[in-house]
């Protein structure tokens, strides 16, 4: 991609002759690196950043550098801001204690970042803390927490998790549903609904990392209570998760599945798990 990084960069910065324009490489989720693209204006210490992975294939199948940064220079104005941040509002805990979020990850596919950030292990997977900054319709604009955060606040992670227990449920409130009430919301709405479908998705409104509502208090227990039964979880993504009634000795056979799934048709970066859990009324608890 070096030779379409220098294209790229060459005529944005033709674009934007007073701007420091620069690639570097962003890690993200399950250790996936992806190249981006920074245009840093003058007396702005904030910038988007763009993603050019999918760029770069469209490149390949023939577009000109021109129209990809004209698709670029387009991204960028939609999503750029026309002031400072202002960083000492991330070191002052209390402007951010009610934006302190959780989300969750695998925990083998993220051990490198995990050893730079406050987290809590979890069956297989890891609790991870971010400051939510702006929900909109574009999507999400959050900042992860690093140790060196809890060391500015003079606190730790146990008290980071009950601030975000309380937090994430507030702003990004639990979407439960029939599963035929979440294919129909896609494909067809004017349908008449079959409630007899035991299988339930469970995520969030905004649809971004909604399988961390499993952990919302009493979410899962209400819901086994009401329809009186256990639970298997299936991992569809970090997104949401998916419930189905649980039968003594289905899980080898959910978990080939989810591997199936997981191998085809989820990407590298939204995989959460290739184990399926069990749901324990008697017990209130997720179980392996």
């Amino acid at each position: 991609m070096n030779e379409f990084e220098k294209l790229v960069i060459e005529e944005i910065k033709h674009m934007y002759p007073d701007a420091e324009v620069t690639c570097t490489e962003i890690r993200k989720n399950n250790n996936i690196v992806y190249k981006a693209l920074l245009i840093r204006e003058s007396g702005i210490n904030i910038c988007p950043t763009i993603y050019l992975d999918h760029f770069y294939v469209e490149w390949k199948k023939g577009q000109s550098i021109v129209q990809i940064c004209t698709k670029i220079s387009d991204l960028y104005e939609k999503n750029k801001r026309d002031r400072d941040f202002d960083i000492t509002d991330l070191i002052d805990f209390e402007k951010v204690r009610n934006r302190i979020c959780y989300k969750i990850v695998n925990f083998e596919r993220n051990k490198e970042l995990l050893e730079q950030i406050p987290y809590i292990k979890i069956l297989d997977l890891a609790i991870t803390f971010f400051v939510s900054m702006e929900i909109s319709e574009d999507g999400i604009s959050s900042t992860l927490i690093r140790d060196s955060f809890l060391d500015a606040w003079n606190t730790n992670v146990d008290e980071i998790w009950k601030i975000a227990r309380e937090n994430t449920p507030r702003l990004f409130a639990p979407d439960t549903m029939n599963m035929n009430q979440a294919l129909c919301k896609l494909f067809c709405k004017d349908q008449i609904l079959d409630d007899s479908i035991e299988m339930y998705v469970v995520t969030n409104r905004e649809r971004i990392n909604g399988a961390s509502a499993i952990l919302y208090n009493g979410l899962l227990k209400q819901l086994a209570l009401k329809l009186n039964m256990d639970f298997y979880i299936i991992p569809s993504s970090i997104h949401e998760v998916i419930l189905l009634p649980y039968e003594e000795g289905e899980r080898q056979k959910l978990e080939e599945i989810v591997e199936q799934v997981n191998d085809k048709e989820v990407s590298d970066e939204e995989i959460l798990s290739y184990r399926v859990y069990h749901y324990s009324r008697e017990q209130d608890k997720i179980l392996l």
